[in-house]
């Protein structure tokens, strides 16, 4: 998507928008490879929301696991997981 400036205000307004687009594409990069979205990508239209609800959760929680794992490395497990995910985790 493409958006015409009439003034150098209205750039300065899209710039925040355009600075967080990495951000976007890499949620959809997660999406389609580490949830394998393909696969799920056509549930029954009852199911759709439901699925892709649990998906975007779970890719959102992939992408902060990377950017904290970049900044803080010997952050606790706990910080991210709460105790009953641990537990699955560690089974």
């Amino acid at each position: 998507m493409t958006a015409e400036m009439r003034s150098a205000v209205e750039a300065k307004q899209l710039v925040p928008f355009y600075t967080r687009r990495g951000r976007v594409e890499d949620l959809f990069r997660v999406l389609k490879t580490g949830s394998q979205g393909e696969k799920w990508w056509r549930p029954p239209a009852n199911r759709w929301l439901h699925a892709i609800t649990l998906h975007l959760v779970t890719a959102w929680r992939i992408m902060l696991m990377t950017r904290l794992g970049r900044v803080a490395t010997d952050l606790p497990a706990k910080v991210i997981f709460t105790q009953t995910e641990l537990e699955v985790l560690r089974i």
